[in-house]
């Protein structure tokens, strides 16, 4: 339709018709715009599912430590090891079965305490074997005598390459057990970092203890009798005395 006289062209209509060449670029910028969403929504996609797996597996569902508890017990059956891959697993109180054996990936497989309790506890359970793992207890102060790990009348236990951080309390306990406590980090226990009483034959050793807050490794009994427990090449640092005087608190090492 031609404009009435006088009146004065619209910009457009002097605009030059896009040519294929124009057509072509657009379609190719289209073409990369769409691809990158795509890829930014697979990359979100996958990052979801990973973090829903990782929660799954650690047992988040109903109850935090459900899923985990489940599969160490198959394992255990099994007498097979159950290796957790790198990643952050909230969890409440494990009961350790017999043959129960957990391996990380060193500081990249992570188990973080959700409330005041221990974290790993057993009664009468052998072959327990812990390695490469983090275990953070968050601080969070469990029942009076709990640690962090508390491990009850168990032989040839093995708790290797670990590291024990933030307990509460006391970070590990173990009574009459026999086994080996070997190559751990025991950092900022709000108490003792490693408390062994009336021990059947175990091995501390290699082990470097951190900041804890009244003592770092006791080796106690109840009564006189054979112990059979040896303590050697490990690193004590920076003990504190937050219970106050100067006898049973500010120890390095204590045997009782």
């Amino acid at each position: 339709m031609n404009p009435r006289p006088g009146t004065p062209p619209r910009e457009r209509d002097h605009e030059p018709e896009p040519t294929h060449l124009h057509r072509r670029v657009h379609h190719r910028r289209c073409r990369r715009r769409n691809d990158a969403t795509r890829t930014g929504r697979a990359v979100e996609r996958r990052a979801r599912h990973q973090r829903f797996r990782i929660r799954r597996e650690a047992g988040f569902a109903r109850r935090p430590n459900a899923g985990l508890a489940a599969r160490y017990d198959r394992a255990a059956l099994a007498r097979t090891p159950l290796l957790l891959p790198p990643g952050i697993y909230r969890t409440g109180e494990l009961s350790l079965p017999s043959n129960t054996r957990i391996a990380g990936i060193g500081n990249a497989t992570r188990l973080e305490l959700l409330r005041g309790t221990s974290m790993f506890t057993s009664q009468r359970a052998d072959n327990i074997d812990l390695s490469g793992l983090v275990i953070d207890g968050q601080k969070k102060m469990p029942p009076e005598g709990r640690a962090l790990v508390h491990l009850k009348e168990s032989t040839n236990l093995r708790i290797a390459d670990c590291s024990i951080v933030s307990a509460g309390r006391n970070a590990v306990t173990l009574e009459k057990c026999s086994g080996a406590v070997t190559g751990c980090v025991i950092e900022d226990a709000g108490d003792g970092a490693l408390f062994a009483i009336d021990s059947t034959g175990l091995r501390l050793a290699e082990n470097t203890i951190r900041r804890s807050g009244n003592n770092g490794i006791q080796v106690w009994r109840s009564a006189p009798g054979d112990d059979g427990t040896m303590v050697y090449d490990n690193r004590v640092e920076d003990t504190r005395a937050d219970a106050g005087g100067d006898g049973p608190y500010g120890n390095a090492i204590s045997v009782f």
